[in-house]
């Protein structure tokens, strides 16, 4: 019987510290939220903040698009996957220019900020990636754009971070964390 209570004693302790934490103590938790998306068929895995919607489609423009719930512009990503045919650089650099020139045709007012071209080892590849800054306007509101354009072995993935120019510094660092975090060449069998 002497330990029965001694049970209980412990429960209610482990129940009194539970209920006692504050707020803060939780918001300072480390470990962050976190959904991952993988597209099986792309090989690529995104990990996005839980409270992003998310849409696939594997035969619209973008297979991906996640977007938070708070405004239609954005912080959203948005991804597309196709079969790469390139073999040379020059191939790579033909197809970058006509990239580069659809952000141009595609968006009203289109303004190239930075423009780069990056070779980055990647497991046991090198992911050739082509990058674009840029800005454009839909109405009166002024959107920001950072695309990336990358080869790596059989696949060619395009990548972009948009949000309102308002926003889109202070969501910089989530979008280059997201960006980060990517995993190409994922591996899981189809069921």
């Amino acid at each position: 019987m002497n330990l029965f209570y001694k049970y209980i004693k412990l429960l209610f302790f482990i129940f009194l510290f539970n209920s006692c934490r504050t707020s803060s103590l939780i918001l300072q938790d480390q470990i962050e939220p976190k959904v991952r998306i993988t597209l099986v068929d792309h090989r690529i895995q995104f990990v996005i903040p839980p409270t992003w919607n998310t849409y696939f489609s594997s035969k619209r423009y973008f297979h991906f698009i996640a977007i938070s719930s708070d405004s239609i512009y954005g912080p959203r990503i948005e991804y597309r996957g196709l079969n790469n045919t390139s073999k040379t650089k020059q191939e790579r650099d033909l197809y970058s220019l006509g990239w580069y020139q659809a952000s141009e045709i595609n968006f009203p007012k289109w303004k190239y900020i930075e423009k780069s071209y990056e070779e980055i080892p990647y497991k046991n590849y090198i992911i050739y990636s082509y990058k674009f800054i840029g800005e454009f306007y839909d109405g009166n509101i002024k959107i920001k754009k950072l695309g990336f354009l990358r080869f790596l072995d059989k696949r060619i993935h395009t990548i972009y971070y948009t949000d309102k120019e308002s926003d889109f510094d202070a969501n910089l660092p989530l979008f280059l964390k997201i960006d980060q975090n990517i995993e190409y060449e994922v591996l899981i069998d189809r069921y």
